[in-house]
């Protein structure tokens, strides 16, 4: 690598390139991780001044832009948990229910961040569901009255 120094650089909240990737879903430069190999245990137990490890900062919200990628909060809320599971893959097992300074577990981080998006999801599927409850009924109703039409007419 060219500039392995910028890989250790930190912007003023004191979080590094690849925890920046990861709260902002940049999975190219996330990707990086594997290219540089030695660094790679050291962001496998990586925490901020909140104790907040790597599986903290996936479990934040994406950016409203991330977000706008994916049509639907369901769909929305599967990409946040695809992000999820591939950050999982990175810490160590014990650091995916520690806590940070707010007595708070990844999964506790994800849950609050996301409980709007979760919400927003039902809302979505009870709509989908009632529109195809609908749509169902309507080619129920059209199928029957086909169904008992004499053909040729009431002649």
């Amino acid at each position: 690598m060219r500039c392995s120094e910028a890989i250790r650089y930190k912007d003023k909240s004191g979080y590094d390139i690849i925890q920046l990737a990861v709260i902002h879903r940049s999975e190219k430069i996330y990707n990086l991780i594997n290219i540089i190999g030695e660094r790679r245990s050291v962001y496998r137990m990586i925490e901020d001044s909140s104790k907040n490890n790597m599986l903290h900062l996936a479990g934040r919200l994406a950016p409203l832009h991330k977000l706008k990628l994916r049509t639907g909060a369901t769909l929305q809320l599967q990409r946040e948990l695809q992000w999820r599971e591939e950050v999982q893959k990175l810490v160590f097992p014990s650091y995916i229910t520690r806590e940070n300074i707010f007595m708070e577990t990844p999964d506790m981080v994800f849950s609050k961040e996301h409980a709007n998006l979760v919400k927003e999801g039902e809302k979505w599927m009870k709509d989908v569901a009632e529109s195809c409850s609908i749509t169902g009924a309507l080619i129920t109703t059209i199928v029957f009255a086909a169904a008992i039409t004499v053909p040729g007419g009431n002649d």
